[in-house]
């Protein structure tokens, strides 16, 4: 059985128009996806009862100000969670939050003025304890030696 012409032009018409629809509703449901991923992660910061951001630096870092502090330990956090996803130390990549490394430093310098050198000792304290790791020791011990301070 052969379509004519008109038929074909009518169902590639009737295709269009519902892939067109398809590709709407593919939108707005992605779009629905990215509101409600938002509202939960500013949710979730809601129900902490803890926020996120330079007021929960209760440490002064040399004579930096809260966001050149945040920036720095930043970097740590990066190059933590780099480190110890590179020696194999987990089976999936790691993430050392920002977060919990000031966290950290609050604990033992709360309301103090400290060194960068103070706050990297801590630090290193702080993930040999949460995240045990023998290579990660191992890699801490090789910078030790070469005149890089780990502890």
């Amino acid at each position: 059985m052969c379509l004519g012409s008109g038929v074909s032009r009518a169902l590639n018409k009737s295709l269009q128009a519902d892939l067109r629809r398809l590709r709407q509703a593919l939108y707005v449901m992605n779009k629905r996806t990215w509101i409600a991923l938002i509202a939960l992660l500013t949710i979730g910061d809601a129900w902490s009862g803890e926020g996120w951001g330079p007021e929960i630096i209760e440490f002064q870092l040399e004579s930096t100000d809260k966001i050149e502090t945040m920036i720095w330990i930043s970097g740590f956090s990066y190059s933590s969670s780099e480190i110890l996803s590179s020696v194999g130390c987990f089976d999936k990549p790691v993430l050392v939050a920002s977060k919990e490394l000031i966290q950290a430093i609050n604990a033992k310098y709360s309301g103090e003025t400290i060194t960068s050198e103070q706050a990297t000792v801590v630090l290193g304290e702080y993930l040999r304890s949460e995240y045990s790791c023998p290579a990660y020791n191992v890699v801490c011990s090789v910078m030790h030696t070469k005149g890089v301070p780990s502890e």
